[in-house]
């Protein structure tokens, strides 16, 4: 099957006289020499007693805590310390 050409139109342009008024900003991105998240503290959080109660339920119905990592694709490095959930 064979297409007729497209019609070509010409688009005008013009140079907009109030973009020489502002400055411009360009980012500059360096090298972060890792993740963020392994180089500072992560902040908490805090919940109620009863929302870390169900919590604590719903780890232990899944009874290994590797269902837990591979339910939510949680790296290894994620485990719950006392009455803290600490995810690196």
């Amino acid at each position: 099957m064979r297409r007729e050409p497209a019609e070509k139109q010409t688009l005008s342009l013009f140079r907009n006289e109030e973009a020489g008024k502002r400055q411009l900003l360009i980012p500059v991105y360096r090298d972060a020499g890792g993740l963020l998240a392994e180089q500072r503290e992560l902040p908490g959080f805090e919940v109620t007693g009863p929302e870390f109660e169900l919590l604590q339920r719903y780890v232990g119905y899944l009874g290994d805590e590797r269902v837990l990592l591979a339910q939510y694709e949680a790296e290894p490095t994620s485990f719950i310390v006392d009455s803290y959930i600490v995810c690196r």
